[in-house]
Parts: structure tokens; sequence; C-alpha cells
């Protein structure tokens, strides 16, 4: 309809050049947002002619309407052409973008790397919602995404995974998140199960001491792995440990006791750094 008023994309206007041309296609959104862009530009980066809506036969026309709104379309052009996001978007906003991809046949993988625009806006978000990021790396083997947001999957409960959203992870990354969180309790229980180290007996301080604190010991770190998850807390870990001094009369003791818990928070606070990159 020609009465009908469009906005404009500040970033997709007349005067864009790609190389030394400028747009010979104007694309309007089902919102009334017009975007000027390069036909040749959006064949090259589609498998199927953007939905058979740039073919041999439209190759005439000079505009074309496209039933998305102008938001997504924003999106999908801005990582075409490579070039950074104008606008704050929402996450939900930029994994139904990704999701529609494909529909235009557009490899989000081909698009979606480290420094890469999209991928940092979406990096950014990640706290937010860990597992629906996750869920998107691993529908598009988005490898560094998938590890970006592991860091976050260690507070997620795996027993709060319902059968619709096991259906959303490809086996292989379900399979890795179950590792990651298997295999961080494992190097906790092998932290802990070293047994301490000992002294020299001396007058106020023999075996039987020496053996109370470690059993005291083995009984804290029996607590710690019965009740930590992959995401327990260096502070958890610490005073539970450090709370073995109340009974502890020997110096000596105490020394070794205080050594040995400072040793491991700082071994688990630098596996958290370490352990993201999946073995699989």
């Amino acid at each position: 309809d020609p009465s009908t008023t469009v906005t404009p994309s500040a970033t997709f206007h007349p005067e864009l050049l790609f190389g030394l041309s400028r747009p010979d296609l104007k694309i309007i959104s089902s919102d009334n947002h017009l975007f000027h862009v390069h036909r040749g530009v959006l064949v090259r980066s589609s498998e199927n002619n953007f939905a058979d809506l740039l073919t041999a036969e439209a190759s005439q026309e000079d505009t074309i309407h496209i039933p998305e709104v102008g938001m997504i379309l924003e999106v999908i052009f801005t990582a075409i052409y490579g070039i950074k996001l104008a606008e704050f978007y929402s996450l939900d906003t930029l994994i139904s973008t990704i999701n529609l991809f494909p529909h235009y046949g557009v490899q989000p993988k081909a698009y979606i790397w480290p420094a890469a625009s999209l991928y940092e806006a979406v990096r950014y978000q990640t706290p937010l919602a860990p597992f629906e990021v996750y869920a998107l790396a691993s529908r598009f083997d988005l490898e560094e995404l998938a590890i970006a947001a592991s860091p976050y999957l260690l507070k997620f409960s795996l027993q709060g995974i319902t059968d619709e959203m096991a259906d959303l992870v490809r086996p292989k990354y379900l399979l890795r998140l179950f590792c990651l969180h298997s295999s961080r309790r494992d190097a906790l229980k092998d932290l802990l199960s070293e047994r301490l180290e000992a002294h020299p007996p001396t007058a106020s301080c023999n075996y039987s001491t020496y053996d109370r604190l470690c059993r005291a010991w083995v009984l804290a770190a029996a607590c710690l792995l019965w009740d930590a998850d992959a995401n327990v807390s260096t502070a958890t870990i610490q005073s539970t440990l450090l709370s073995l001094q109340d009974g502890v009369q020997c110096t000596l003791c105490r020394r070794i006791l205080v050594t040995r818990v400072k040793s491991v928070v700082i071994q688990w606070s630098e596996m958290k750094v370490r352990c993201f990159v999946f073995p699989l």
C-alpha cells in the first residue's frame, strides 16, 4: 500500500556501502520497517535464496516483503553483514532470531563465533538463562558458546531437567552437561580424599591426636560431598573444613589443617576455570 508509512532502518540505509556498491534491494518487514540491502550479499549468505524470496524470477523486483518484525530482520542482516548491533536486544529476541536462521538458509555457525557481534550479544546475557543458551549452542553445534555457558550451568540442578527441556538439547551436549557435573563432584572428592599431613610426635600431641583429626576431616569431607553440587563455593568448603580447628589444641596440627584447607580452596577455585573445555 503506497500510503503506508514505513520506518527506515538507521543501519541499513540507502547509502550503505558494501565494497563500492550501494544497496539494490528494499525489504519491508511485517511491521513496516524498511531496510536497504544488497541482493548479492543476501544470496551469497543463504542456501535457499532467503526462503525463495530472492529467486531468479524475483530478481527484477526492487522491493520485497518479509513476514518478520523489524527487530528480527535487523539482527539477521547485522549478522550477515558482520557489523555491530546498534541496539540492545533481549535474549529471547536473539534466540528466537537465531532459530530462524535455517528457515532463510543462513547457517548460524557461520555468523556466531567469538568476537562476532551476535555471539557477544548472546554471551553477555548468558547468566540470565544459561540453559537456554546452552540448548541453542547444542542445536547448531556452537562449541564456543556452549563452553561460555558452562560455568553458569554449575549451579543448575540436573534433577530439574524435564523431558521437554532435554528435548531441546542434542544428546551429545546433554551428556557433556551430565559429565561436567559428575567430573566436578569427582574432582572435589579427589581433593578431599588425601590424608592430612602428619607432624613428628610432641609431648602434647601424639599419633592418637592426629588420628582423631584425620577422622574429623573424613567426616567433614563426607558432609561436604553429600550436600555439595558442582557449584559448591570456596567459602562453603573453607568454613566447613576450618570448623575442625575448634577441637584442635596442637599448634602444629592447626597449622597443617589451615595449610591443607588453603590448598584445597585454591585448587578448587582454579579448577572452575580449567574444566570447561569438554573432552567429548
